[in-house]
């Protein structure tokens, strides 16, 4: 986290169904620290779950709003043995469901004030790949994985 420039005007998105390892509850930790708001996704069912965070935190506990993804525990949905073992997940699906729904509202929202969301372009649209490589280069050395 520490390379990136977070800070008061941004955003940060946890995203993890479980919300009790570690890993994504100390990055969230860091980005409040950096005063970043918080905005979590993770599978409120886990709750009653011990974490594996050395202070027994979840994701929700550490984040400015967390929303429930309502992902069963253990995140699987069809029983496909006699012995009730499920499988197929739906974590990835709920979660970004969830994400895109809030960056819609976000560009709703800018909308709603006179502003054009930036975003990407399908490359399979005419002029796609020039309007994104722009953006690619506004906003590359913030975003590094562009």
């Amino acid at each position: 986290i520490d390379r990136y420039d977070i800070g008061p005007k941004d955003c940060f998105l946890a995203v993890s169904s479980s919300g009790i390892n570690p890993f994504i509850i100390e990055m969230a930790q860091l980005a409040r620290e950096k005063g970043a708001k918080v905005v979590g996704i993770s599978a409120f069912g886990y709750k009653a779950k011990p974490s594996r965070h050395k202070d027994g935190l979840h994701l929700p506990d550490v984040c400015d709003l967390c929303i429930d993804n309502h992902v069963p525990v253990g995140d699987a949905s069809v029983a496909v043995c006699e012995d009730g073992t499920k499988a197929g997940p739906v974590s990835s699906i709920a979660s970004l469901a969830i994400a895109d729904a809030m960056v819609l509202a976000a560009c709703q929202q800018l909308r709603q004030r006179g502003m054009d969301p930036e975003v990407f372009r399908s490359g399979n649209c005419a002029g796609g790949d020039e309007y994104n490589g722009r953006l690619i280069q506004r906003f590359g050395a913030r975003v590094r994985s562009l």
